[in-house]
């Protein structure tokens, strides 16, 4: 584990590099494509394997169309829960397909920093890739909510893991589960970068790591994009 000021050190040079290669973005679809072959995917999971526990419950923010959500399924067992979060219906309609009784919640929605709804414009294949756009005429209106609101109103298990996909909005979703987080044992987080900047939100992951740090937890990289973390002691 690094210390506290390598990490930040280290953060700060992953700013620096993703800033540079975000001015040419046939070259970052093409540095994420060979992180994810040769790196991403493997450590990612490994990870994730790592730190989820038969009879955990995992929130799976940024579900998709469900392929972490049924390696979820499996690795926290029958006694387990999966709490899956996906705003665009198209998508939810599937994870609800894996039909997998009470071990799975699927909740159509985002999550955010405050209760509400927001305009999502939605693109690539299985809408994995979304941004605000209120103006545009293909933006779906998708509902948001605090994971604390839903813990506290709407009988959702506590967390004891979470993975975070939420292409930009990291921090949104963090900043709504102050309460939820105090169970959490570990986080896994992709970062994008790039999102951020184009939402004005460049230095960002620092912020992140900072309110991760300030809960408890230390942090790891596990590569260029994606962290862990984990709670200390």
């Amino acid at each position: 584990m690094l210390p506290s000021t390598m990490a930040d050190f280290f953060v700060k040079t992953l700013l620096a590099v993703h800033r540079r290669v975000d001015r040419y973005p046939p070259v970052r679809r093409r540095i994420a494509a060979i992180s994810r072959r040769s790196l991403g995917e493997k450590r990612v999971n490994a990870a994730l394997i790592g730190v989820t526990r038969r009879g955990d419950c995992v929130w799976d923010i940024g579900a998709n169309v469900g392929l972490y959500t049924q390696l979820f399924l499996e690795w926290v067992g029958p006694n387990g829960k999966v709490v899956a979060f996906e705003p665009v219906p198209e998508n939810a309609a599937l994870l609800r397909e894996l039909d997998a009784g009470p071990q799975l919640t699927v909740v159509e929605a985002a999550l955010a920093d405050a209760d509400g709804q927001i305009s999502l414009v939605v693109s690539g294949e299985s809408g994995e890739t979304s941004h605000i756009g209120s103006d545009s005429s293909d933006a779906l209106t998708v509902r948001v909510v605090r994971g604390d609101s839903l813990v506290a109103n709407e009988g959702v298990p506590s967390p004891d893991v979470l993975k975070i996909d939420v292409e930009g909005f990291e921090g949104d979703v963090l900043d709504g589960i102050p309460t939820a987080l105090r169970s959490a044992r570990d986080v896994v987080v992709e970062v994008h970068f790039a999102a951020l900047t184009e939402r004005g939100k460049p230095n960002e992951p620092l912020r992140i790591i900072k309110l991760l740090r300030d809960a408890g937890f230390s942090v790891r990289w596990l590569d260029i994009s994606h962290f862990l973390a984990t709670r200390s002691g």
